[in-house]
């Protein structure tokens, strides 16, 4: 909850929640998707879905959820923080993004649900799991390093990523540069011809965290 607060400062307008009482709702499904945005390498996201007749956001980085105040047109605002959300619009009238107070355009990007994302996510694992492609010794090296808080070790024809908490993962093969194991996939990113310089990790539900290799 803090990163959320400290990412959108919003100016809460008391007034805002007389007027957002008498207007009629929209019809809140057109609202209801992901909405993601690429700080310094970091990709964040929220997701807006309805319950019970009302909107709800969830942060990607702390899944508390905030219920949001219908106002009037396509804005409403975050109940008890105070801060203002806009939907965007697009040419075709869809909505396509959404702005916060005090912050840039959140892009949206899909309409599924994290529900809905992490199911489908499960399926791709599961069959990616199931049939693990084969890589040569030289290639599944390649990979071998110290990313931030994380390190991936090869040990025989395997290699596993594990962490400073002691975590350790098998990673199995799709393509010669992209593993799954169990909760996220891994991403190996070259800065030449031959030098791994970073990985990409993509959590099942979502979330993504980019690593530098170290030097």
């Amino acid at each position: 909850m803090n990163r959320f607060k400290g990412l959108f400062k919003g100016v809460f307008i008391a007034g805002w929640f007389a007027v957002g009482c008498t207007n009629p709702k929209p019809v809140l499904q057109v609202y209801t998707g992901r909405y993601q945005k690429t700080v310094k390498e970091q990709t964040n996201y929220v997701d807006v879905t309805e319950m019970k007749g009302a909107l709800v956001i969830t942060a990607s980085w702390d899944q508390y959820e905030k219920p949001l105040w219908y106002l009037n047109g396509d804005n409403f605002m975050v109940k008890g923080f105070g801060w203002s959300i806009k939907f965007n619009r697009g040419h075709n009238k869809q909505v396509n993004g959404l702005m916060m107070t005090g912050d840039g355009l959140w892009r949206k990007v899909n309409r599924d649900s994290s529900v809905f994302q992490q199911q489908k996510w499960q399926v791709f694992a599961d069959s990616a799991k199931l049939h693990a492609r084969y890589l040569a010794p030289g290639p599944m090296r390649s990979i071998a390093g110290n990313y931030g808080d994380k390190q991936i070790i090869v040990q025989g024809d395997h290699a596993f990523l594990t962490t400073s908490k002691g975590d350790k993962s098998q990673l199995y093969p799709v393509s010669g540069n992209l593993f799954v194991a169990d909760g996220y996939t891994v991403k190996s990113i070259k800065a030449g011809k031959t030098d791994i310089d970073k990985i990409e990790i993509r959590y099942k539900n979502g979330y993504t965290e980019i690593l530098p290799r170290s030097k």
